[in-house]
């Protein structure tokens, strides 16, 4: 197998022209984002499809559309859906999110996006890694604001941030009528603090916010 594949249980992820590759990130929230019964999702920034098809594989009644702002990703994305199981329920838009949310007449059960977050002034040289990266794209309130909008009755959005950028969430979530509902902190070490959390929110404020009784434990 090339050394740009990876392979999942029912899928190969292809990533030779994808700025962002596969990591811990992606697959964590994958796997952990909504509960299995979602009939029609949404993936911002979905890089080489890795979230995209890990929920599509988790849903299975899933109609899932996906975007990238990179039109080289979103190809390869596409490539990677079209090879896989579910072919039939995953479509790719090469398509900015800003875009995408006022024009789709379509509204989502589960909105997921392993968001750009680094907000330092030095970038890789890499115009289209930087851009992935970094949250001039898409930026976090950008982010909410749009998925506010999207989410069908019930909805939920899920994401993956460093863990201490949950007090901007948070701030940033209520000014755009959302409030976490579902968290999980992810450490790489036991003893140390979570470099990551994993968080749901929906629009439905009378929802207590359910901690997950434990912490993932993730390499790297």
């Amino acid at each position: 197998m090339p050394a740009d594949a990876f392979r999942f249980k029912q899928f190969l992820i292809r990533q030779d022209r994808c700025a962002m590759k596969v990591g811990t990130d992606g697959v964590l929230l994958g796997a952990w984002a909504g509960e299995g019964r979602s009939r029609r999702i949404l993936d911002v920034g979905t890089g080489s499809g890795l979230v995209a098809l890990i929920l599509a594989q988790r849903n299975p009644e899933a109609e899932v559309h996906a975007l990238d702002i990179d039109e080289v990703a979103a190809r390869q994305a596409a490539e990677n859906a079209s090879a896989s199981p579910f072919a039939h329920r995953i479509k790719v838009f090469p398509c900015p999110f800003a875009a995408y949310a006022v024009s789709t007449p379509w509204k989502y059960e589960l909105i997921v996006s392993n968001p750009p977050y680094h907000t330092e002034k030095l970038k890789s040289p890499n115009e289209k890694r930087a851009a992935a990266r970094h949250d001039e794209g898409l930026p976090l309130d950008e982010l909410l604001n749009g998925a506010s909008a999207l989410l069908a009755p019930g909805g939920r959005l899920a994401l993956v941030l460093p863990a201490l950028r949950e007090g901007k969430l948070r701030a940033l979530g209520l000014a755009c009528g959302l409030k976490i509902v579902r968290r999980a902190l992810v450490a790489t070490v036991p003893t140390k603090p979570p470099k990551r959390i994993l968080v749901e929110l929906s629009a439905d404020f009378s929802l207590p916010c359910r901690d997950e009784a434990w912490a993932i434990q993730a390499p790297g």
